[in-house]
């Protein structure tokens, strides 16, 4: 591998790179939100608390303590209930801007929410793709579709269609079949869950495809950006050119003809 084809690499690997930093300081910065340290004190902090004082206000019960403790135990496991009840109502207060937009304006929030990250990323990498030579974009691209479409094919023959019927209504389908059936036999519900199993990697194999889909229209952008500058250069010599022939038609003498008699 040449050392131009290893800066292609390198870049679609500092894209990934990016991107993950970006989500992660973007995740940092949303925990460090008051709400959102409220939320993790109640959902963490106060919940294991309540359910150790739950054990040993049990326990003690249980081993001829006080009347009294077993009622703060019960007392204990309600706070418990009560706060996991509560955690939808913690967090839809914690994004009630967020809802609001969501709400108001569901498919600008989803563009912002999927695609404003991707293509921040993509905006910043873009110029050291269009830097690179073109045999080097050309050869990566060739090799990024031949690797989607191999990738891809891999997934049909292992796991088969996904589209077809959804990793979720196939679950629901396997549950209601194994659990209908009087005595299922240990064969048959091994072979549905493993179908489970083997469904949710052909997923996770299918976002990848989504991804070199991806790879592939960043370096198809990054030829086209390439043509646009050599056709803009290409005009740009041509207007000088034009500019040079005119201002040496202009200042050079005009040629006088002598007439013999």
């Amino acid at each position: 591998m040449t050392q131009d084809n290893g800066n292609f690499l390198s870049i679609l690997s500092d894209i990934e790179r990016d991107e993950k930093q970006l989500v992660k300081s973007k995740r940092t910065l949303e925990r460090e939100r008051p709400g959102a340290r409220l939320h993790r004190y109640l959902s963490v902090g106060a919940l294991f608390a309540l359910m150790l004082l739950t054990l040993l206000l049990g326990g003690w019960a249980k081993f001829g303590g006080p009347q009294w403790t077993a009622t703060a135990a019960l007392g204990c496991i309600a706070a418990c209930y009560l706060i996991i009840l509560l955690q939808p109502f913690l967090l839809a207060w914690i994004h009630r801007h967020a809802l609001h937009e969501t709400l108001r304006l569901p498919f600008s929030a989803c563009v912002r929410a999927n695609v404003q990250n991707p293509m921040e990323i993509d905006k910043r990498h873009l110029p050291r793709l269009v830097a690179l030579p073109r045999i080097d974009l050309d050869v990566g691209l060739n090799s990024l579709k031949y690797e989607a479409l191999f990738f891809e094919k891999r997934i049909g023959w292992v796991v088969g269609s996904i589209e077809k019927i959804g990793l979720i209504p196939g679950c629901m389908a396997i549950l209601f079949a194994t659990g209908s059936a009087g005595a299922p036999p240990i064969l048959a519900t091994s072979v549905a869950w493993a179908n489970v199993v083997i469904s949710t990697l052909g997923i996770l194999g299918s976002v990848y495809v989504v991804r070199y889909q991806r790879m592939i229209s960043l370096t198809d952008l990054a030829i086209k950006h390439q043509e646009l500058n050599e056709k803009n250069r290409e005009k740009a010599e041509k207007t000088d050119a034009d500019k040079s022939r005119q201002v040496h038609e202009v200042t050079s003498p005009p040629e006088r003809s002598t007439e013999l008699a």
